[in-house]
C-alpha cells in the first residue's frame, strides 16, 4: 500500500471487485486496468476533490478551475461567453 492511502473497508473491496469484474466483461487486461485505476488515480481525484484542489501535477488551468464553483464557470453569462469563444470568427 502506497503511503497516504488508507486501508478500504472488506465490503468496499469486495464491491469494487464485483464493479471491475462487471466492468471488465471478463476481459483480464481490462479488469487489470479498472483496479489499477481504482487503486490509484481515481483515489487521487477523489482526495483532490475532497480538499477542493486539482489533482497532482495538474496544469495552472485545472488548479484555478479546481477553485471555482462550476456554477460560477457555466452560468447564463458565462455560457454565453464560451458560446462567443466556441464560434468566433
Amino acid at each position: 500500500m502506497q503511503q497516504g492511502q488508507q486501508q478500504r473497508p472488506v465490503s468496499q473491496n469486495t464491491a469494487l471487485q464485483e464493479a471491475v469484474k462487471v466492468g471488465s466483461g471478463g476481459d483480464p487486461t481490462l479488469a487489470a486496468i479498472l483496479a489499477d485505476t481504482a487503486q490509484t488515480t481515481l483515489q487521487e481525484q477523489l482526495n483532490a476533490e475532497m480538499m477542493g484542489s486539482a489533482p497532482p501535477g495538474a496544469s495552472r488551468e485545472a488548479q484555478v478551475v479546481a477553485q471555482v464553483d462550476p456554477v460560477d464557470l457555466f452560468s447564463e453569462e458565462a455560457a454565453s461567453k464560451w458560446s462567443d469563444l466556441a464560434f468566433m470568427p
